[in-house]
C-alpha cells in the first residue's frame, strides 16, 4: 500500500481539543482585533455571561456594557447560555418547561399571559397613543395609528352600509 504522506500512514491520529473553561486564565485580556476592535476583559465577559443568563438580549447587553453589538452577539452565539435553571410563570408561579432553541417562555398559558398584561399595562411599550372620535357612533377612543376613523369593525360596517344605502 502506498504511503500518502501523513504522519503514521493513511490512518493518522488527529488530536481532539476539549474546551474545559469558557474564560481565559485570570489576569489576561483578549487581544484587539486586526480591524481596531476593543479589548474585552474577563470581568466584562463574566458580566455579559450573567446578563445573557438572565435573559437580556444582545442590544440591551451591548448598551449596558458599552460594547459593540456585533461583539456581544458573536460571543453569545459562541457561548450559549445554560438555561437549565427552572423558570416559573410570571402570573401563577407554576414551573415552565423551556424548549431548547426557542425563546424562553414567561407564562404557562394564554390565560396567564393575558391576565398578567391586563394587570401590568405600564409595562407595555406603546409607540404613541392617539385620541380619535368615531365617525359612526361619536365615542372617543385611543388607537396607536395616527389616522383612524372608527372605534370598531362593527362601526366601520355600519357606516359602510349607510353609505351604500344613501349612495
Amino acid at each position: 500500500m502506498a504511503h500518502l504522506g501523513f504522519p503514521g500512514g493513511p490512518s493518522f491520529f488527529m488530536p481532539v481539543f476539549v474546551q474545559t473553561n469558557r474564560f481565559p486564565p485570570e489576569g489576561t485580556e483578549r487581544k484587539a482585533s486586526r480591524t481596531g476592535g476593543q479589548s474585552v476583559t474577563n470581568e466584562q465577559i463574566e458580566i455579559v455571561a450573567r446578563l445573557q443568563q438572565s435573559g437580556k438580549g444582545y442590544r440591551a447587553i451591548a448598551a449596558e456594557m458599552g460594547l459593540p453589538i456585533n461583539s456581544v452577539k458573536s460571543w453569545c452565539r459562541r457561548h450559549p447560555a445554560d438555561r437549565t435553571a427552572p423558570s416559573f410563570c410570571q402570573q401563577c408561579g407554576s414551573e415552565l418547561k423551556q424548549i431548547p432553541g426557542k425563546r424562553a417562555r414567561r407564562f404557562c398559558s394564554d390565560a396567564c399571559r393575558m391576565l398578567w398584561w391586563k394587570e401590568h399595562p405600564e409595562d407595555k411599550s406603546h409607540r404613541v397613543a392617539y385620541r380619535h372620535v368615531c365617525r359612526c357612533c361619536g365615542v372617543e377612543f385611543i388607537n396607536n395609528r395616527a389616522v383612524a376613523s372608527y372605534c370598531s369593525r362593527a362601526c366601520f360596517a355600519k357606516a359602510r352600509t349607510r353609505e351604500d344605502a344613501n349612495g
